[in-house]
C-alpha cells in the first residue's frame, strides 16, 4: 500500500491515548472494531473502548475491522452500556495499516531502503504504530511505500528478548524537497512476538545513518 505526502497535526506524539485539540474536541488513535453491518466501536491502546452514539458527521464512513484511525470526538451524556466512553464522532482519519512482511533477497529491491526518521513508536500486543518523517513533495501522484519487515537474509538472535525488525521506505522517484510527517500501524503476528519483551527496529535515518530503536510493549491496564 502506498501513501502520499501529508501531515497529521494536533497529536504531537504517541505518549497520550487521548488529547484535546482546539477548539476543545478530543483526538485519539484507535482500532476500528466492527460489530455488524454499520455498527462499530473504537478500541484504544490502553484497552478502553468508545462507542459512537452519534455518527451523523461520519455517516459515509465505511468501517473496516482492524483498521487503525485517528478519531475526533466529543464525550456525550447518552449512554450505551459496556463501553468506557460514549462519544459523538466528528471525523475519522484512517491510518495506513499493514502487516509485517518478510524481507528476502528477491524482494529487497522493491521494498527499498530510502532514508526516513522515526519520531516515536508505540507497541501494544496487537499493533506497532510509528510516527515518522520523510522527504518528498506535495504532489499527490508521487507516492511512497512503507514496510516493517523481518529480514530473512541476515541471522538474528532468536533467543533474545526483542524481535528484530526493519522499518523500510521506498521513495520511488519523489524528489526530497520537503519534510513531511505521518503515521503508520503494523499488525503484529502472535507467533513472532511470543515470549518477547518488545521489538528492536532498524531505521535508515535522514541525517544520522542507520540507528536502532528498542521499545517495550505498552503497559495496559
Amino acid at each position: 500500500m502506498l501513501f502520499a505526502f501529508s501531515m497529521q497535526s494536533c497529536l504531537g506524539d504517541l505518549d497520550d491515548d487521548k488529547v484535546i485539540c482546539p477548539p476543545g474536541t478530543s483526538l485519539a488513535i484507535a482500532t476500528i472494531k466492527v460489530i455488524d453491518d454499520d455498527d462499530y466501536y473504537f478500541g484504544l491502546d490502553d484497552e478502553d473502548t468508545m462507542y459512537p452514539v452519534d455518527k451523523s458527521h461520519v455517516s459515509n464512513y465505511k468501517a473496516k475491522d482492524g483498521q487503525r484511525a485517528f478519531v475526533y470526538f466529543d464525550i456525550t451524556d447518552k449512554k450505551v452500556e459496556d463501553y468506557d466512553y460514549n462519544i459523538r464522532v466528528l471525523d475519522i482519519k484512517d491510518v495506513l495499516t499493514k502487516n509485517i512482511i518478510p524481507l528476502t533477497e528477491e524482494t529487497s529491491d522493491s521494498i527499498g531502503g530510502d532514508k526516513i526518521n522515526v519520531i516515536s513508536i508505540r507497541l501494544t500486543e496487537e499493533y506497532l504504530t510509528i510516527q515518522f518523517q520523510f522527504l518528498g513533495t506535495n504532489n499527490p501522484n508521487k507516492l511512497h511505500m512503507l514496510n516493517l519487515v523481518q529480514n530473512l537474509t541476515t541471522e538474528e538472535d532468536e533467543e533474545g528478548e526483542y524481535l528484530n525488525l526493519e522499518f523500510r521506505h521506498n521513495a520511488y522517484t519523489a524528489a526530497p524537497m520537503r519534510l513531511g510527517e505521518n503515521y503508520v500501524s503494523f499488525k503484529l503476528n502472535d507467533t513472532l512476538i511470543s515470549g518477547k519483551k518488545g521489538v528492536k527496529v532498524r531505521i535508515n535515518t535522514i541525517n544520522n545513518g542507520i540507528i536502532y530503536k528498542s521499545v517495550n510493549f505498552y503497559k495496559e491496564k
